[in-house]
Order: structure tokens, then C-alpha cells, then sequence
């Protein structure tokens, strides 16, 4: 007759299977964020190289380096849950068209920072004034508030607006458009990269104060880790890399440029040791 049953690995098979319909599970979070993280980290890449035609390109991008950095900062706070946001229009919309269930939207379908939205970030309170975060999400609220209206502004508000002067039967009417004032207070790329280098101290800093957290360890080897294409076709690589290649080609002289610039930025070689953080040695990390 057949052998014992395994109950243990039942109960471990129920617990994944019922764990991926919770958004609030943290180790998916961190990895999450720490992709979040190195997608901003390419455009802020791009715009310390300056990268860029003219103020339009100029703006999205730093709108893209500042809503990434949030996405981060938010995903690592444990206080903050998703459940709720799994009931907006977006997300509900975005269940309907990838989830076998809608009504029951899985982490192996949707990734936890598909359900933040800016509106979600403007509305999170920050950290507790304990948490070794506090001032990096502090600062990047602030630098969100002062590119979002601009960068609404400039995708979505025409500048075409009726004249009501005696006279004239329509307009045009430019004068009422703010955007120029709004691209003028939007932050700069010095400040923005100085919100990274903040966040990446205080991540070390929270890894060397607290060993019992997995968060902060958890999110420094998620940076590192690269990621072995299943087809073969791509090379094995980390996530910034991986993305910058999708969105400018198999430039390897921009990619070498864009893995140095992370490396001078997170300090890897710097840090590791005093926080107890051994890499494999195939990660090859700083490399790839």
C-alpha cells in the first residue's frame, strides 16, 4: 500500500496558494519595490547624463524618477495596506483583463505596485516618526508634490482657451496657462538624485541598526540579484539593467555607464561587509 501522506507539504501548498491573493504579503512587496527602485534609478541615469531633446522629456523623467521612488518608499512600509486599493476602478479594471478570477486577483497575476497610483501616495501618511525611512519619505513626497500638477499639466491641458473680451467672437487665449511656472518649481535633477542617495543610506542604515527586520536585507539583495531569462534570450542580468536594455536596445556601453552610476549611488562594495551582507559570488555584483 501506498506510504504515509505528507500533511506538511499540503499545508505548505494551501498556505502559497492562499498567500497570493494577499497584496499585503511583505517579501513580495520588498522585491517589488526594490524593481520599483532600480526603474527610477535608469531615468535618473539618463537625466545625469543629460539624455534629453528638450523640457518635455525633461519633466516625464522626473516625474518617473520621483513616482518610482515613492512606489518604493511605500511598498516598504508595512502599516500601509493594499487590500483596499484591490477596489478601486483601476485595479478592478486590471483584474477583468489579466485575472483568471477578477474578483480574487492574485500576486502570480498582478505585482503589488501595479495597484499604487499617485493618488494612493498623496494619500499615505509616511512612516512613523521612528521608522529609520521617515525623512526619505518625507522628501519624496515633497518632490512628488511639486511635479505632479506639472506633469498633468503638460499632458493633459490644452492651452487653447476662449476670449470673453469685447470684440473678439474666440479665442486664442494662451495667457491662462501655468505651465511654465509649474515646470519652473518642479524639482531638479541634483535634488532628486540626492532623495536616492538618502534612501539608499537609510536602507544601510536600517540593515546595520536592525538585523532582526528581513526588509532592508531583503531589498539590497533584490538590487543585486540577477535574473535568468527562462527562454534564453536574454542575458542574465539585474533588473535595471534588464529594463534599460527593453527601453534603449543592446547598447552595452549606456549599460556599463548605467551599472557604474548605480554602483557609485548604492555603495555596495562600501556597505555589504558592515552590514552582514554576503553576495554570491556568481551574482557578480557591480558587474551586471
Amino acid at each position: 500500500m501506498g506510504g504515509l501522506f505528507d500533511w506538511s507539504s499540503l499545508t505548505r501548498v494551501i498556505f502559497q496558494m492562499s498567500s497570493l491573493t494577499d497584496f499585503d504579503y511583505q517579501p513580495h512587496r520588498t522585491v517589488s519595490a526594490a524593481v520599483a527602485f532600480q526603474k527610477g534609478l535608469y531615468h535618473l541615469f539618463l537625466l545625469h547624463n543629460d539624455q534629453r531633446t528638450d523640457i518635455y522629456e525633461l519633466l516625464i523623467r522626473t516625474y518617473q524618477c520621483v513616482f518610482q521612488l515613492c512606489v518604493t518608499l511605500l511598498l516598504l512600509d508595512e502599516t500601509f495596506s493594499l487590500t483596499d486599493l484591490l477596489n478601486t476602478p483601476a485595479a478592478r479594471g486590471l483584474a477583468k483583463k489579466v485575472c483568471a478570477d477578477p474578483k480574487k486577483p492574485g500576486r502570480n497575476e498582478i505585482d503589488p505596485a501595479c495597484v499604487l497610483t499617485h493618488s494612493a501616495i498623496q494619500k499615505w501618511s509616511g512612516f512613523t516618526s521612528t521608522h529609520p525611512l521617515v525623512q526619505s519619505g518625507v522628501k519624496a513626497r515633497e518632490l512628488l508634490s511639486r511635479t505632479v500638477d506639472a506633469r498633468h499639466n503638460l499632458l493633459y491641458r490644452p492651452f487653447l482657451l476662449d476670449r470673453t473680451d469685447p470684440g473678439f467672437d474666440f479665442g486664442p487665449f494662451w495667457e491662462d496657462c501655468t505651465l511654465k511656472a509649474l515646470i519652473g518649481g518642479a524639482p531638479k535633477r541634483q535634488e532628486v538624485e540626492v532623495g536616492y542617495g538618502d534612501f539608499a543610506s537609510a536602507i544601510w542604515d536600517w540593515r546595520k541598526s536592525d538585523r532582526a527586520s528581513k526588509i532592508p536585507s531583503g531589498f539590497i539583495f533584490s538590487l543585486f540579484d540577477p535574473y535568468v531569462d527562462t527562454a534564453n534570450q536574454q542575458p542574465t542580468e539585474t533588473a535595471v539593467l534588464r529594463y534599460a536594455r527593453m527601453l534603449a536596445g543592446d547598447n552595452e556601453t549606456l549599460l556599463a555607464q548605467l551599472a557604474g552610476y548605480r554602483n557609485k549611488l548604492i555603495d555596495p562594495n562600501r556597505h555589504a561587509k558592515q552590514c552582514g551582507i554576503g553576495f554570491p559570488p556568481e551574482w557578480k555584483v557591480g558587474e551586471i
